[in-house]
């Protein structure tokens, strides 16, 4: 087998599990390759103490499902904000994203992440005769993909791109569009630590990241409903 023809097979299988993923049914794990020699790994870098809650420690694995070692990979955002109440006062209430809307944002993701996957094997190799369909690279297809989940979102996609696939939080998000002014505050020590100043960025207004946490509620109720339609015409 072509190692092109691999590469279209494993970008298939990727794309089908974003579909699967859009019904709410588990991914289709792909078929273990035969036995081979260890692969030696680098020992595994951990983030650093400021980042360590923002990765998860996953298994790394090769086109055909070997795992090869394991690594630190970035957590998306919205599967922080998705264990976060709707409402502080109602800790044990709904959270602020449903579960619905919660499969949507991994779609969404999916597709988007399947975008940036170097197919130039998979796209050029299309050799008549290899008994498989020809048809548009996987990467333009997640595109397509992308561009469907975003359909009436208008201004709104901005808010939904930044916080769904670039990981910004609603303050960073703010602090973009209206700018960040600097602020001090007292932390207490404990214990032999004394009391410091720390300096911190924050919006200008307190105001801010709540306007752009309404956009992106907006912005996935929309986009929750528009993958709820692809999803029953068999996207």
């Amino acid at each position: 087998m072509g190692k092109g023809n691999v590469i279209q097979r494993s970008a298939a299988s990727r794309a089908a599990n974003a579909a699967a993923m859009l019904r709410g049914e588990k991914p289709v794990q792909p078929a273990p390759e035969p036995p081979r020699a260890l692969v030696r790994t680098r020992a595994t870098e951990e983030p650093t103490p400021e980042q360590i809650g923002h990765f998860v420690l996953g298994p790394v694995r090769t086109e055909k499902g070997q795992v090869i070692g394991r690594a630190y990979r970035r957590q998306p955002y919205f599967e922080t904000l998705a264990k976060m109440p709707l409402r502080l006062s109602d800790q044990k209430g709904p959270r602020l994203i449903s579960p619905d809307q919660l499969r949507a944002l991994r779609y969404y993701r999916a597709n988007h992440e399947l975008t940036v996957v170097s197919e130039t094997r998979c796209a050029l190799n299309q050799e008549r005769g290899s008994g498989e369909a020809i048809g548009l690279p996987i990467t333009l297809l997640s595109a397509r993909g992308v561009k469907e989940c975003e359909v009436g979102l208008g201004a709104l996609v901005h808010t939904l791109r930044a916080v769904a696939l670039d990981d910004k939080s609603f303050a960073q998000v703010a602090m973009e569009r209206w700018g960040s002014r600097d602020r001090q505050r007292i932390v207490i020590g404990s214990g032999k630590k004394k009391p410091r100043i720390a300096k911190e960025i924050v919006p200008k207004s307190s105001a801010h990241p709540g306007i752009i946490r309404q956009e992106f509620l907006d912005a996935l109720k929309i986009m929750t409903s528009t993958t709820a339609r692809l999803a029953a015409d068999g996207a």
